[in-house]
């Protein structure tokens, strides 16, 4: 594994399932050689990690539900930039023979606005 500390990839407190490991490896490698900025690496590598070990199923196990449970409780935002990690990733995958579909195709970053019916006239 290759380190963010003084070298590269990875933070001290943090370490993706093992099962991931060399994937997460090869994409973050892929991002960089596409000319990622280091702060988008850092980023991405410490999103993907976080979501190996909370949704803790191998790459080709994980759900569009696995994925909605590990976004609930998030910020907009936060939901937002963890889906997008997790879409590239798939996608990365995908290409590769990693994973047979994407979770993060049909899951929506925010809730839909709730229907308030007008008021019936009085």
């Amino acid at each position: 594994m290759k380190y963010w500390n003084s070298n590269r990839k990875s933070c001290e407190h943090v370490e993706p399932r093992e099962d991931w490991k060399e994937s997460i490896e090869l994409w973050i490698d892929w991002m960089e050689a596409i000319g990622r900025t280091e702060e988008t690496l850092k980023t991405r590598w410490y999103q993907i990690v976080r979501f190996s070990k909370i949704v803790n199923k191998s790459i080709t196990d994980v759900t569009e539900d696995g994925l909605i449970f590990y976004l609930a409780g998030m910020g907009t935002e936060g939901r937002r930039g963890v889906r997008s990690c997790v879409k590239v990733f798939y996608q990365w995958g995908m290409k590769r023979g990693l994973a047979r579909c994407n979770p993060a195709d049909s899951c929506r970053t925010r809730c839909a606005t709730p229907w308030n019916p007008p008021h019936a006239p009085t």
